[in-house]
């Protein structure tokens, strides 16, 4: 039996839940009012002032690390988020995993001394289940050190996809070639990177990469370089960097193949 696969809540549902709530928050506040005025008081003729006092409720955060992750915007509940920390022996490690709740927060709590700690997003890894309409990974902040007792944030991030338009998959196209994409808009202190690279395996050369182009939808690749060949298959992704460091990647490389002359 398949895995449905679910995109990102759209902002229209989750926008009339947010009316239906304030509606009942007015209401019972409405209704609360009323109860606290005497009769007396509601039929009198003078201009007197009448005051209600309602509690202030404030939810604060145990120790520990704590973020929010959105797609589109809107809360993404259900996402499993992994703490990595430099360990024993030097090289970074999962120190645990936890879900979002409904609002898409994430709280790691009961942390011990931590080294250089950041919360990452994996598609399709540590308990997620693949899904195109997510980002590849997405990689937050690394904190200098967590210090058990304090209260840290491990960053709010957006895991919605940057969705590719041309060259459509495995198209095959001569320079220069225009590479397009769609800005995430709920995002827009997304700085777009993009690459080239042989299909299935990023660390392989040649490796053609930009730097961080800003909030923009293309980029044209004037001429071959690094050592690429022609009619060899490649694929080209999109990165994405925020201003507090974080960065993630696209869902997938898009095929493309260059070729001297179209036939």
């Amino acid at each position: 039996m398949g895995v449905e696969l679910l995109p990102c809540p759209t902002r229209k549902l989750w926008r009339a839940g947010r009316r239906i709530d304030l509606t009942v928050v007015l209401t019972v506040l409405f209704f609360g009012l009323m109860a606290t005025i005497p009769a007396s008081a509601a039929l009198a003729d003078d201009d007197s002032d009448y005051f209600v006092f309602l509690p202030l409720v404030e939810r604060s955060l145990p120790p520990g690390i704590h973020g929010r992750v959105t797609c589109w915007g809107e809360p993404a509940p259900g996402i499993t988020v992994t703490l990595w920390h430099i360990g024993s022996k030097g090289g970074y490690v999962p120190f645990g995993h936890t879900q979002t709740q409904a609002d898409g927060g994430y709280h790691f709590t009961a942390l011990p001394e931590l080294s250089n700690p950041y919360v990452a997003y994996h598609n399709g890894e540590y308990g997620n289940v693949d899904n195109p309409a997510y980002l590849a990974y997405w990689f937050g902040a690394a904190l200098m050190k967590y210090t058990p007792g304090e209260i840290a944030a491990g960053g709010d991030f957006d895991i919605a996809d940057v969705r590719k338009l041309t060259p459509v998959a495995g198209a095959t196209t001569t320079f220069p070639v225009t590479f397009t994409w769609e800005p995430r808009p709920a995002t827009p202190q997304d700085n777009y990177g993009f690459e080239v690279y042989y299909q299935g395996d990023t660390y392989r050369m040649p490796w053609f990469y930009t730097s961080n182009l800003g909030y923009v939808g293309s980029y044209t690749w004037a001429s071959p370089c690094c050592d690429f060949e022609y009619g060899q298959e490649y694929a080209w992704n999109v990165r994405i960097f925020w201003p507090d460091g974080s960065f993630g990647s696209s869902y997938a490389g898009r095929p493309v193949i260059f070729t001297r002359l179209l036939q």
